[in-house]
């Protein structure tokens, strides 16, 4: 049961995972534009900049990262068949959990003050705006991996 209560922690990180990134872009814009604009500051800005987009993409990687780690969890924590009720019912609270998570992350995107950064990110707000979904599937797959796996002991192969 504790691998789905996980995800509640990975919403979290997730949320302030993404709430850094386009803080950080921001604090260098602003640096940017407080700086004299030699050559140096300018490549040293720029890296940073491009640093920071790639985290656009490492978003998706942490997301399915850590549904690996917990599919492999799930697959390696002996689990009885009778707790299924109450990890679907903690299944169903995730579900609305993150959609105020993601409700929460889009209101923040959406902010007058971010909208212009957060436009430069997609893939996170494409993530944010689909995590009920993500998470209604992996959090299914991880129900099968936890409960539909082979056990010697209780008379499977």
């Amino acid at each position: 049961m504790s691998e789905l209560l996980d995800y509640f922690f990975l919403l979290a990180i997730l949320l302030v995972f993404g709430i850094s990134i386009f803080a950080a872009d921001i604090i260098l814009t602003e640096f940017d534009e407080a700086t004299d604009n030699t050559q140096a500051n300018q490549t040293i800005l720029a890296q940073g900049q491009n640093t920071i987009h790639i985290f656009d993409l490492n978003f998706a990687f942490v997301l399915l990262g850590t549904a690996l780690v917990l599919f492999i969890t799930a697959f390696l924590v002996d689990t009885h068949p009778a707790f299924l009720p109450f990890n679907i019912l903690i299944y169903i609270i995730l579900i609305f959990v993150s959609a105020t998570f993601a409700n929460t992350f889009i209101t923040f995107a959406e902010s007058q003050a971010i909208t212009d950064t957060a436009n430069q990110y997609e893939n996170i707000i494409f993530i944010w705006r689909n995590m009920p979904f993500i998470l209604t599937v992996l959090g299914a797959i991880n129900l099968i991996v936890m409960f539909a796996k082979i056990n010697r002991a209780r008379g499977g192969v």
